[in-house]
């Protein structure tokens, strides 16, 4: 068994993989088993373009006439299979989990964010001023940076995502479902958020 994070892991399924897409087509399935799970397995084009868009689609070029099952690493099936799980759970972790595996990296959790007001810039780039009707300075008007409501909703959805794979991972081992690959970690860190404050301190 190879170890490797659960995370990693992830991203080989989705973007490497594309298990999605894969197991959308039937992969695996006999034609009738496909009708049965409403997967239309349909023929292509006689100019080949349907054929050209289902390669960019998956990432290859498909031989032959018919849509295929496709070849879908049993690893792979089985993670995509434990994330349908995990959607009955929590389907904005499954979802955040499957859109970072296609695309990589973690839920933008606004490292940089710091909550603090600035002046609307006039043309100039100095503070814009309003005036009272005596033409005479009113108020400057300013805008609030990076809300706490937003920066605590960025970092729900990052600890929704990292929660979710550490489902996974249990989930994967106490299955016994893995063929190839032993899921550890996440190495990412549970509120990484903290340890920057800290630094700052």
């Amino acid at each position: 068994m190879i170890e490797i994070d659960i995370e990693y892991l992830v991203e080989w399924t989705y973007r490497r993989q594309k298990a999605d897409i894969i197991v959308k087509r039937g992969a695996g399935l006999h034609e009738i088993e496909a009708m049965v799970d409403g997967i239309a397995i349909t023929k292509s084009a006689r100019c080949g373009c349907a054929g050209v868009a289902r390669g960019v689609e998956v990432g290859c070029r498909v031989d032959g006439v018919e849509m295929p099952n496709g070849t879908l690493h049993p690893d792979a099936e089985a993670v995509h299979g434990a994330v349908r799980d995990l959607a009955i759970l929590s389907r904005t972790a499954a979802d955040l989990v499957m859109q970072c595996g296609r695309y990589g990296g973690e839920p933008d959790w606004m490292p940089a964010a710091r909550t603090r007001y600035a002046w609307v810039p006039n043309k100039k780039g100095g503070p814009t001023i309003e005036y009272d009707q005596h033409r005479h300075p009113f108020f400057s008007p300013v805008l609030l940076i990076d809300a706490p409501e937003i920066i605590a909703f960025r970092r729900s959805l990052y600890v929704a995502w990292r929660d979710g794979l550490v489902w996974l991972r249990h989930y994967l081992g106490r299955a016994g479902t893995l063929a190839e690959y032993a899921a550890t970690g996440p190495k990412a860190a549970p509120t990484p958020w903290m340890s920057t404050a800290k630094r700052r301190a």
